[in-house]
């Protein structure tokens, strides 16, 4: 299986490829697994095919193609981000070349069981764990934004998980974010003389005044 790398896939057990099946056996074989997508083209109705056929069928693996990229990479593994990001998050397969990390920075499982997005600072993720981190909130009962930061490096500054396929579960933190460094901002203008030189060239938090604020 291309994803978990367990149970054998599907193509093991024959039946033909996409190159050679009918489109209505691609399309049947799809919705009786639960990815049926718009596809315009054959060629995305084909890749949506090979990768199916590349997994175990298995429940867990079936769920992380709901959501997977159907983009084959140069390095010739899938890319190994979700579908319909304007960009390619690469791959992520382990020894390739073109994959950074090959471990979820949450999790800590295989990057390649489950499509990923990536932070700011360039680590990557499973989705289904950054949306889970999202909903568990502030992991105390100070009120933090560490759980949208990376918890391998803590990357501050910018939101580091703005991404399209987060954005349901991102949306109340992002609002509370933005608000309280609105607020932390107008506070530090109303500060003193003193307080307000450490966001000045050479302070302490030169460049970062809503970093301080908060």
């Amino acid at each position: 299986c291309d994803l978990c790398g367990e149970a054998p896939c599907l193509r093991g057990g024959g039946g033909a490829g996409a190159a050679s099946a009918s489109v209505s056996t691609m399309l049947s074989a799809l919705a009786a697994s639960g990815l049926s997508r718009s596809h315009v083209e054959r060629r995305e109705l084909e890749r949506a095919y090979d990768r199916l056929r590349g997994s175990c069928g298995g429940a867990e693996c079936l769920a992380a193609l709901r959501e997977a990229c159907t983009r084959r990479l140069p390095c010739g593994h899938w890319c190994g981000g979700v579908e319909g990001e304007s960009g390619c998050l690469g791959c992520v397969v382990p020894g390739c070349g073109g994959g950074a990390d090959a471990d979820c920075v949450i999790c800590q499982e295989p990057l390649q069981r489950s499509p990923a997005v990536q932070y700011s600072c360039g680590h990557r993720c499973h989705a289904k764990c950054a949306r889970e981190s999202l909903s568990r909130g502030c992991p105390g009962p100070e009120l933090t934004f560490s759980h949208l930061g990376c918890p391998l490096c803590g990357a501050a500054g910018e939101l580091p998980l703005q991404n399209p396929a987060l954005a349901a579960a991102a949306e109340r933190w992002v609002a509370l974010w933005e608000a309280t460094r609105r607020c932390g901002r107008a506070q530090l203008r109303a500060a003193p003389a003193e307080e307000r030189a450490k966001v000045e060239p050479g302070g302490e938090y030169d460049g970062r005044p809503a970093e301080y604020a908060l």
